[in-house]
């Protein structure tokens, strides 16, 4: 009975260790970010990339992307992105230090614009474009810090008063929490004696 106690022990602690370390180890990342006009979501996507990543992260950066704007009934993925017709104000800041987009002047055919989320083709006629919120910068673009953001399939604008970026938990890690959760219990039953 000590021997498998001692064992139980063993198996806990190495769990534990391996619970605590696991985001060393993980290699993929995924947010889910809320656009909000007041209490209303307008905007809602995912994106995933290496966890080993740190500071601001670009489209190049990612393993999935999705945008689904609510109102426009319109979404945009990682394909719709770095498809080659698709290159005008192609844009994607978030800081994972920050856990914040973060604007830049994106540069395209009709000029440059200040954007935290973004990528249209070069007609404008397919895309979406995400102005800096009002609680950020425009890096010197008049009016662009409206928090605006379009949808141009077809053209549809709406607004945007504050945004949350979320992180997905690694199923992994409740796996691990679980086998530790159920070798305590079972350790501990063991234990008991029975009641004459």
């Amino acid at each position: 009975m000590k021997l498998t106690g001692c064992i139980a022990k063993w198996l806990l602690a190495n769990l534990a260790a391996a619970l605590f370390t696991l985001p060393a180890s993980a290699s993929i990342v995924t947010d889910n970010f809320v656009f909000l006009n007041n209490s209303s979501v307008v905007a809602n996507g995912s994106f995933s990339y290496d966890s080993l990543k740190s500071g601001t992260l670009t489209y190049a950066n990612l393993h999935s992307f999705t945008v689904n704007l609510v109102a426009q009934a319109q979404s945009y993925n990682l394909a719709f992105v770095r498809s080659n017709k698709n290159k005008n104000y192609n844009y994607f800041g978030y800081n994972t230090n920050l856990n914040a987009f973060v604007p830049a002047l994106v540069s395209g055919k009709q000029g440059i614009y200040a954007a935290i989320l973004s990528a249209t083709n070069r007609n404008l006629t397919n895309g979406f474009f995400f102005d800096p919120l009002l609680s950020q910068s425009n890096l010197g673009v008049p009016n662009s810090n409206d928090g605006v953001f379009a949808g141009y399939a077809p053209y549809a604008v709406n607004t945007a008063t504050s945004y949350s970026v979320s992180p997905v938990p690694l199923p992994s890690a409740g796996i691990l929490m679980c086998s530790a959760i159920g070798l305590w219990g079972a350790v501990g039953f063991r234990k008991r004696k029975p009641v004459a």
